[in-house]
């Protein structure tokens, strides 16, 4: 008599694969939280303290005063950004999970090579390195900044709808151009250009 043939192997890779994925779940469950996995969170922005410290940039050969819990960051653009602590800890977590996240609009130091032979004004250089400005077509105000020919304008920022002031000027050896800008009434940013000072000349 031929009898049927019945096979365990299935019965037993079914128990086997839902043995492992328990122990897996077990093992996710007691690692560390990943990082990809991290929700950054953007806390209550806090106020600037009463005290400052220098800020000094040797690449830049600028220096300004910035409170003492907010701090700079060096972007890749060669921007510096200022930030509260708030701001600053949620920048930290998006760079560690490599997320994406809105945040209140910094006080900027933003910098931009300048040819020397170049024989463009001021106003060009600044709608050439800054061509997003053309877009609000701001009044450029000739004016002066630490004995030296500058450019103040504000315009209204779309996505907030805040106020921005810049003010745009050659280093004094014309290697760049330096434009401080940030919120029209935020005091750090009247801080940064009462303290602004230019330090010792030089290429970038």
């Amino acid at each position: 008599m031929n009898w049927p043939q019945f096979s365990t192997q299935h019965s037993y890779s079914q128990r086997g694969q839902s043995l492992a994925t328990f122990l897996l779940g077990v093992a996710m469950a007691l690692m560390p939280f990943p990082a990809w996995a991290q929700v950054c969170s953007l806390g209550s922005p806090v106020e600037a303290s009463d005290t400052n410290r220098l800020f000094v940039s040797d690449r830049l050969h600028i220096a300004f005063s910035l409170p003492d819990n907010y701090r700079a960051m060096l972007r890749r653009n060669g921007n510096i950004t200022l930030h509260d602590p708030a701001t600053f800890a949620f920048l930290q977590c998006l760079a560690r999970t490599g997320r994406y996240g809105r945040i209140p609009l910094p006080v900027t130091v933003e910098s931009a090579p300048v040819s020397n032979d170049s024989l463009q004004d001021l106003g060009q250089l600044v709608r050439h390195k800054r061509p997003w400005i053309d877009y609000y077509n701001p009044e450029l105000t000739a004016t002066t900044f630490l004995g030296q020919p500058a450019l103040a304008y504000r315009y209204i920022q779309d996505i907030s709808g805040i106020e921005i002031a810049n003010v745009s000027f050659l280093h004094a050896d014309g290697s760049v151009l330096i434009t401080v800008t940030g919120p029209a009434n935020d005091p750090v940013f009247q801080t940064l250009l009462t303290t602004f000072e230019l330090t010792t000349f030089g290429a970038i």
